[in-house]
């Protein structure tokens, strides 16, 4: 956990770094929103990604490891040999003397306490981001609140600043006058428009399990400050809001205070790069070379900092999962336990770790021949041994009849270690050699990979190939027929997929016979034979228009392709016939990895769309618009409708039951385009219908635009009419809400005697800030009000 958390810690301080260089200026605030999301959702991702050894700037490692194999009779039943971890040692018959556990070192104690620190800090911070969570819910279940559309209101009764979360608002109105709350609320709606809780939840996220790192901190800034450019840009350009008047309310709002990380709010801090931006000259489009640059950074930082991997895909019909048998540095298997069988004239004996050890548990086994032991002891412990080039294993124990149990312990032959450093085989413990001893490997092994060109191998890769049994033959084949720079790894990996010249002579006879080794592994690895090839070369017809050419040969990639998504001449013969008939293999296999089908293609040729091109099918696909969807409109009366129409719809979520909504309130000639805009302006049948239900008939589309841009809603109007205004016309609701004034307002006044005050009276009341409560103060004064009209 903490290496990863490590490698996520310096890939977001490298992305900080590139933002605040390259971006932090610019004005596209939506593509360094998209860019700020994408690299805090990548740190996260790229440690997990293998990178080929080849690509990588790291050492390499060899992807497909040596089993732990036994004597040269034993090797060929590699299947055999089991090292896993295990929970449950097996009992033995008497007990063995238990050796005392050593201290834990200083630099593991020192790495536990890290550990703990490290899920403490976890563990504060999350409960921090829950208790956020909780304080939100609870003010907005307690306070009072104010429904608009989708959004809701709370008013707070302190001295928090605004800020929003979700679909909510939390404020004080009677901080503000009615410009300055009218902005605010603006503001906070661009907030949720835009979906910008998500983005404060992904970094707050990030920090509990980044806690440490000062980048992720700094990152988190960065993000909420890019939120802010947003929503000030989205306030100004598409509210009409005049810069000066809103920089000035931005001062008045944006005072010191404790605010929550999860909530868009007036950060003080953050003021004054926000009037700088808003100021700031709209970015050029020739600086777009500066987002490019993350393609490359994303390379280098895969190849830089990620554990490189010899490539190889092995199918079912390779040997087990290798990595099982990989030995490691952690793991010492030159001591420990055996229990063993005795069938015929071969021993099977599993290696086990010894019962102390509980931080490494082990097993693996082998068959040896009878004539490999020294002796085998019966009914009484005794000393015997196994010796082989690489060292001697000293079992200690008995057998009864064919059962037999004890310890052993591996001892390396000095000469074989001389041998192998001589042969620059380094970086090796004693106990590694282990593995050797397992394999047999022998001196003359090793000589003989040095003469055929494999010198300064390393420890895994002596392993592979003497696991695979890579002899003078099989290399000899591979370098006749022109590979003449394989490598070990190569090697490997053609014989786990067991490509043999059969294989690759039935590649070559269908026309394939340059192709790298590289290609030919994922040719076996996908399973690719020349009868699939010919398949897809007789699904294809000549190049189109150009009769007399030779047939299309598709290329190895392209194979490849096609055997990945499942093309095949059923699939390709079902596309054909749609009207296709002149499709290259690229075009056949990027429609099989969209999706799309034979079927769907009929779809819309049924419903009067037959020439659409393969790139339409494509977006079509991508934009999840079907056959139905279309057929939907046709049905309501939208025939013969551009597909870039169809495009827009269906970005703004427009369905042909939300179009027969506006249908069935009597809109019967609304046109797609006002569906579009109705949409964008969130204008829905449920919103026009509330309306209606209060009386207020054939609402003309620009006055419901005004009223939905004020948040004026039927039981706004209805109030006013309760307390005996009728006519009053849209454009004075409009007043009336930009100023503050509700029906409780007007209700006020009455109670007083004031029964006949006009909507211009109370509208200049408000203005001048005379309240009811100002007018009964001033009665109790001695002043009477209606003498001054």
């Amino acid at each position: 956990m903490i290496p990863y958390s490590l490698h996520v810690a310096l890939i977001l301080a490298i992305w900080f770094v590139f933002y605040k260089l390259l971006l932090q200026k610019e004005t596209y605030y939506r593509l360094n929103r998209v860019v700020l999301l994408c690299c805090l959702v990548l740190a996260f991702i790229l440690p997990l990604v293998p990178v080929p050894e080849q690509f990588s700037f790291r050492a390499g490692a060899v992807a497909i490891t040596t089993p732990i194999a036994s004597t040269a009779v034993a090797a060929q039943d590699l299947g055999a040999m089991d090292q896993k971890v295990t929970d449950k040692p097996l009992a033995i018959a008497e007990p063995i003397v238990q050796a005392k556990a050593p201290e834990v070192p200083l630099t593991e104690r020192l790495v536990q306490w890290v550990f703990w620190v490290y899920w403490c800090g976890v563990a504060i911070l999350g409960a921090n981001l829950l208790v956020q969570f909780f304080v939100l819910f609870y003010q907005a279940y307690k306070k009072p609140v104010i429904k608009d559309g989708i959004f809701k209101i709370v008013e707070l009764d302190n001295d928090k600043a605004p800020c929003s979360f979700g679909n909510i608002i939390f404020i004080n109105p009677s901080k503000y006058d009615w410009e300055t709350y009218n902005q605010i609320i603006i503001h906070e709606k661009v907030h949720i428009q835009q979906g910008h809780s998500f983005d404060l939840i992904l970094a707050e996220l990030v920090l509990v399990v980044q806690w440490f790192n000062p980048f992720a901190w700094l990152y988190r800034k960065e993000l909420e400050s890019n939120l802010e450019f947003l929503a000030d840009h989205a306030v100004l350009n598409h509210h009409q809001v005049e810069m000066e008047s809103y920089q000035l309310n931005l001062l008045k709002v944006a005072v010191p205070n404790w605010s929550m990380n999860i909530t868009t709010n007036y950060n003080q801090s953050l003021l004054q790069k926000r009037i700088v931006m808003m100021s700031a000259k709209k970015s050029n489009v020739h600086i777009m070379w500066k987002y490019f640059i993350i393609l490359p950074m994303l390379v280098v930082l895969l190849a830089g900092l990620n554990k490189p991997v010899a490539f190889a895909k092995l199918g079912t019909e390779t040997t087990p999962d290798m990595d099982k048998f990989l030995l490691t540095k952690e793991v010492n298997q030159s001591k420990g336990l055996w229990f063993a069988t005795i069938k015929d004239d071969k021993v099977n004996v599993e290696f086990k770790s010894d019962d102390n050890d509980e931080n490494h548990r082990w097993s693996s086994s082998a068959n040896f021949s009878l004539k490999e032991f020294s002796t085998l002891p019966r009914n009484e412990k005794a000393e015997f041994t196994i010796t082989r080039e690489a060292g001697t294993v000293v079992f200690n124990g008995k057998f009864d009849e064919d059962q037999g149990y004890g310890r052993y312990k591996f001892t390396l032959n000095k000469e074989f270690k001389d041998f192998a450093a001589f042969k620059n085989i380094k970086d090796m413990e004693d106990e590694e050699y282990f593995a050797f001893f397992m394999m047999d490997v022998k001196r003359a092994y090793v000589q003989f990979l040095n003469d055929n060109g494999f010198k300064d191998l390393t420890k895994n890769q002596i392993l592979s190939m003497s696991a695979f049994k890579i002899d003078a033959d099989y290399i000899n084949y591979w370098k006749k027929i022109g590979y003449t720079n394989i490598t070990p790894n190569n090697l490997v990996t053609l014989k786990s997929l067991k490509i043999d010249s059969v294989y690759v002579n039935d590649i070559r006879k269908v026309g394939y016979a340059d192709l790298t080794l590289q290609q030919i592994i994922s040719f076996k690895s996908q399973r690719i034979t020349g009868d699939y090839i010919n398949s897809l070369r007789k699904a294809k017809l000549k190049l189109p228009s150009k009769d007399n050419l030779p047939e299309e040969k598709p290329t190895p990639t392209e194979i490849i392709r096609s055997k990945a998504m499942k093309v095949d001449t059923n699939y390709i013969a079902a596309v054909r016939d749609t009207g296709f008939p002149d499709l290259s293999s690229q075009t056949i296999t990027t429609l099989k990895s969209q999706g799309i089908t034979p079927a769907f293609i009929k779809g819309f040729q049924d419903i009067g769309l037959k020439n659409l091109s393969t790139s339409s099918l494509m977006t079509l696909k991508n934009q999840n618009i079907t056959p139905e969807f279309i057929n939907g409109f046709q049905q309501i009366g939208f025939k013969d409708v551009p597909l870039s129409t169809f495009y827009s719809l269906k970005s703004q979520r427009i369905t042909p039951e939300f179009v027969k909504g506006y249908q069935d309130l009597g809109f019967k000639d609304i046109t797609l385009n006002t569906l579009i805009s109705l949409r964008s302006q969130n204008i829905t049948p449920e919103y026009i219908k509330s309306f209606q239900d209060a009386g207020l008939k054939n609402i003309p589309f620009n006055t419901l635009y005004s009223l939905k841009s004020q948040g004026i809603t039927p039981e706004y109007i209805k109030s006013f009419k309760d307390v005996g205004f009728d006519n009053i016309s849209y454009n004075q609701y409009n007043a009336l809400k930009a100023r503050g004034v509700t029906a409780d307002f007007i209700k006020g006044f009455q109670k007083m005697g004031f029964t006949n005050v006009s909507i211009n009276q109370i509208m200049s009341l408000r203005y001048y800030n005379v309240t009811p409560e100002f007018v009964a103060d001033m009665k109790k004064k001695g002043f009477d009000p209606k003498r001054f009209g």
